[in-house]
């Protein structure tokens, strides 16, 4: 072992600049993952710079890809995104979606309109930010294409709803997650692990970021004005009915994008509803029964005033295993749209439904992982320990707040595709 130097800020680094040179998410992340890899061959006694990079292809396979191909929390999370995916196919080909898109466009009859709803129901989703951007985002998709609504615009609503509202829902797993991590941390400020809770609900007041893109997103689609790019997006989507920028190259590909019901088939909004509800109630059942049963192993003669205090509920959410969860839920949708639609008379159509949104996501998918890959890259270089010998004694914990937002920003705009 050797205590990390500068090298193991490379990979990272390396990932940035290709991605804001080339705009190729993917070439950029595999190139950070090789250049981990190879300098962890370098380290080696003996070996050369062309040896360490040719022994450091297979190591991107073995070393970094097969553990995350292979981790529990991986394979619950990737199980979930194919189900949702898969029941989203389901309920297009069958025409779930098509008929709870009439129900919706019945109130939303322009674009403004549906600006407005696509907002309010990332609202109502405010359990968890992957699945409110899967449901809202496919859900009116179709609709906003029909009123010539930019997908730049979708894109901005559908982002700009879930992640704030589970940063300030009491009831998400994100919180449960968040208190999780910073509660074994508050003996050190004098507190005890269990004001967790407590920390987090005085904190509400100044998450900023979650507050005024909320009131922001929300003030665009009340108001119709836009500015800037996405004014130029809009009048280029109404004017033209070019929903995506000439060059542009979503990471859905249109096989998914413009899947239609089946001939003969009627739309029927049951369809798609019923599969969203039962994805809803058996995630959140799903969370409550494995987290009673945890609690009660950890605290005997738990009674019901607890459970439904405030630490006891975000106890509850934290010990519920929210990723288990959404796979079970995710899985309970997805057979019951199988169910509905072969109900509908559909057979192998619906199949062939499922494997067409699933294959179009491969890029999204492949980006997912690769993200894993050079965190865990990152993790065995020492990166961040690196990062906090090298600033700690040096920074202001005043900036530390701003530093990670711009950083952030940084990262996120440098994988536009």
């Amino acid at each position: 072992w050797r205590p990390p130097a500068q090298g193991s800020l490379f990979p990272p680094l390396v990932a940035i600049l290709l991605a804001i040179l080339f705009r190729r998410p993917i070439l950029a992340l595999f190139a950070g993952v090789w250049t981990a890899t190879f300098l962890v061959q370098l380290d080696r006694p003996g070996v050369g710079a062309l040896e360490a990079l040719a022994r450091g292809l297979p190591d991107v396979a073995t070393d970094l890809f097969w553990p995350q191909l292979v981790d529990p929390y991986r394979l619950q999370i990737m199980g979930f995104v194919l189900a949702m995916l898969g029941m989203v196919g389901v309920m297009t080909r069958s025409g779930g979606i098509r008929g709870l898109m009439d129900v919706v466009a019945r109130l939303a009859r322009n674009a403004r309109r549906t600006q407005i709803a696509t907002w309010l129901m990332g609202l109502v989703i405010f359990f968890d930010d992957y699945a409110n951007c899967i449901l809202v985002g496919t859900t009116m998709r179709p609709l906003a294409d029909r009123h010539r609504l930019a997908r730049e615009k979708l894109a901005y609503l559908v982002d700009s709803t879930p992640a704030p509202v589970a940063g300030l829902s009491i009831f998400s797993t994100w919180i449960a997650f968040e208190v999780s991590t910073f509660s074994a941390q508050l003996p050190a400020a004098g507190l005890l692990p269990s004001d967790g809770y407590s920390v987090f609900v005085q904190t509400l007041p100044f998450r900023f970021y979650c507050l005024l893109t909320l009131v922001m997103s929300g003030a665009i689609a009340l108001s119709g004005r836009d500015f800037g790019p996405m004014l130029a997006a809009e009048r280029r989507a109404r004017t033209t009915g070019l929903l995506v920028r000439k060059g542009g190259r979503p990471m859905v590909k249109d096989a998914a994008t413009h899947l239609e019901p089946a001939p003969g088939v009627v739309p029927r909004a049951h369809r798609a509803l019923l599969p969203v509800l039962t994805f809803v109630c058996v995630t959140l059942l799903e969370i409550v029964r494995v987290g009673l049963g945890a609690l009660r192993e950890d605290t005997p003669g738990l009674g019901l005033a607890d459970v439904l205090s405030l630490q006891g509920v975000t106890d509850l959410m934290g010990s519920g295993d929210s990723t288990r969860a959404l796979l079970v839920g995710s899985t309970s949708g997805f057979v019951l749209s199988l169910l509905l639609a072969f109900a509908a008379g559909l057979r192998g159509e619906v199949v062939r439904a499922a494997w067409t949104t699933l294959r179009s996501t491969g890029i999204a998918i492949a980006i997912l992982y690769l993200a894993w890959m050079i965190g865990a890259a990152c993790d065995t270089l020492g990166t961040a320990p690196y990062l906090t010998a090298l600033l700690g004694d040096h920074l202001a914990p005043e900036l530390l707040p701003a530093i990670l937002f711009l950083t952030g920003a940084v990262v996120a705009l440098s994988l536009i595709h």
